[in-house]
Formats: structure tokens, C-alpha cells, sequence
């Protein structure tokens, strides 16, 4: 069991291990030959914070969820370009390969959360269009790492789709799955959502013998439907012979849907035996600085179920 790192370590910020984006006006203002050029220097910076991120969890025993801001602008389709268009393309290769095998090596799971654009179940198929470009450079980025195709790394997206029939919507989900390729689909997981009809209750009834499925204790407390305990064990269930990947935060008091800063409720939670089943990213704002906040109650409680185990 591993609290994760989400994304972007605020330390490593300060030291200067940052990552670098370039938006499609900038890119277009430099001209492709330059843009091509800038974007191969931003996304080497990019595999490199990355590599650095992967130690700098292993240091600490947590995992760490990938960030979704390493290739800007290649999965933008109206910029036409391909990985292996960077002059710094096989550079970039072997950090990842090498920042793979130190993740291996060091028991640091990964995992990937695209953005909350990405959908397969929209009413546009332009957006499931880019969705599956969007996913198939996630899938790329795992293979790039040397992670297995399997749930130990899960892909995890949301369901958006509020209105349509849930057999139409079964239907849609299974022809956007038919369009990705393995990296993708043995990847592969959805969460419960903070709002909507995607809670837990209809996610589990209506996914849960198809995917693994994500349990955000935040989206369940303000989108609630059923006791949390049923839907933790129901949800651990969905994976199988893999280990679940939750997520955990903290809302809030002006805005219950908003992640706190700073854990407050942390100890409380996970001193519950059912948290024990799962791996969680932790997603409150302040990242690593959180995450250190947590570390000393964390030990203390896997002290305490060593003991009530023996």
C-alpha cells in the first residue's frame, strides 16, 4: 500500500526541475521549423523532470501519477506532428526507458489520469476523435516507460455522458474501446464522478463487470449514493487479481468539491482496515508538501496493522 504523488512535485519546482508547455499561437508565431525546435528542447526538459520525479518518489516510497502536460501540443491534431519529428526524439526515448527501469527497480507505480476533456462516451465524435489520439499518447508514454499492459498501470478516465439510454450508452463506450489499441485498452479504468449520475452506485452497476473501477472517496462524499465501505469493497472487487488504484482528498469549507491544501482528515480514514486494500494517489494541492504531512501518521499506521496482524 503507497500514497502517490500526483503529477508535479512543488519541491522539485523550487530547485528548478519544472515542466515546460507550448501552446499551438506560440508554436505557430516561431514557425514550424523553430516550433519543431522549441518543443523538442520543452519536451526533452519534460522526460527529464519526469525522471527526476520518478527518484525523487522512489526516495520516498510513494508512486507517482504521470503528468499529462509531457508531449504539449502532440496529441493537438490540427498541429500534425509526430514524436519522431523531434530532433531530440531518441534522447528522450531512452530517459523514458531508463526512468521506467528505475520506477521497476524501485517498486514506484505509475499511472496516468488524461484530462477531463478526454471522453469516449460524448455525442461528438469529434471529441471521441481526439480523446482516443489523447489516449493512444498515454498508451505511448507507458510503453515508452517499459510498464507492462496491464492494470498496475491504469489509464483512469471519467464517464460524461449524462442523458443518453444506459444501453446506448454500453454501445458507444464499446465501439470508442474498439478504436484503441492494446496500450490503451488493457489499461484502461473509470472513476466515480463528484456530480452527475456517474456515482458509484450506477458506475458499479453498470461497469464494474467490464472495467476496473476508480474509487475518489471526495467524488463519493459530494456525489453520494450508497454506504462508502460498499462502495470501496465493491469497487477493490472490479480489479481483480490487480491491486486498486484510488484516489483521496479532502474538500473544502467554502467549496466542498475543491481540494483542500493540506490533509485534515487523513489519519481518520485510512486507520480504516478497508483502506488498506488500495494504492491512492493523494490529490490535494500542495502535492509533496502534503504528501510529507501524511508520511508520519502513515508508517505509524502500518506500524499499528503489523502488530494487529501478528
Amino acid at each position: 500500500m503507497s500514497l502517490n504523488l500526483c503529477c508535479i512535485s512543488l519541491l522539485l519546482k523550487e530547485q528548478g526541475f519544472s515542466f515546460q508547455t507550448l501552446t499551438w499561437k506560440r508554436f505557430n508565431e516561431l514557425g514550424r521549423d523553430e516550433g519543431l525546435k522549441i518543443l523538442s528542447d520543452r519536451i526533452l526538459n519534460n522526460a527529464k523532470v519526469t525522471q527526476r520525479t520518478i527518484e525523487y518518489c522512489a526516495d520516498n516510497n510513494w508512486g507517482y501519477r504521470l503528468s499529462s502536460t509531457l508531449f504539449p501540443l502532440i496529441s493537438f491534431d490540427e498541429a500534425d506532428i509526430e514524436l519522431e519529428q523531434l530532433k531530440d526524439y531518441n534522447e528522450i526515448i531512452q530517459i523514458l526507458s531508463k526512468s521506467g527501469e528505475i520506477a521497476r527497480n524501485n517498486a514506484v507505480r505509475l499511472s496516468s489520469h488524461p484530462s477531463e476533456y478526454t471522453t469516449l462516451d460524448s455525442d461528438n465524435p469529434v471529441a471521441i476523435s481526439r480523446s482516443v489520439r489523447d489516449l493512444e499518447l498515454h498508451g505511448f508514454l507507458h510503453d515508452a516507460l517499459g510498464l507492462s499492459k496491464d492494470y498496475s498501470n491504469p489509464i483512469n478516465i471519467h464517464l460524461k455522458n449524462e442523458h443518453i439510454s444506459f444501453i446506448d450508452h454500453k454501445n458507444r463506450i464499446k465501439d470508442s474501446i474498439c478504436r484503441l489499441s492494446d496500450s490503451v485498452k488493457n489499461r484502461l479504468v473509470l472513476e466515480n464522478n463528484d456530480k452527475g449520475r456517474w456515482n458509484c452506485n450506477t458506475l458499479a452497476d453498470k461497469y464494474a463487470d467490464s472495467f476496473p473501477l476508480t474509487y475518489d472517496n471526495l467524488h463519493d462524499k459530494v456525489n453520494h449514493s450508497s454506504d462508502s465501505n460498499s462502495n470501496i469493497r465493491i469497487f477493490a472487487q472490479s480489479w481483480g487479481k490487480y491491486k486498486p488504484l484510488f484516489h483521496y482528498s479532502e474538500g473544502r469549507e467554502d467549496n466542498k468539491r475543491a481540494h483542500r491544501d493540506y490533509p485534515q482528515d487523513s489519519v481518520s480514514f485510512f486507520s480504516s482496515e478497508r483502506t488498506s486494500i488500495a494504492d491512492y494517489d493523494v490529490e490535494l494541492k500542495m502535492k509533496d508538501f502534503a504528501l510529507n504531512m501524511m508520511t508520519p501518521h502513515w508508517y505509524a499506521l502500518m506500524r499499528w496493522a503489523a502488530r494487529k496482524s501478528a
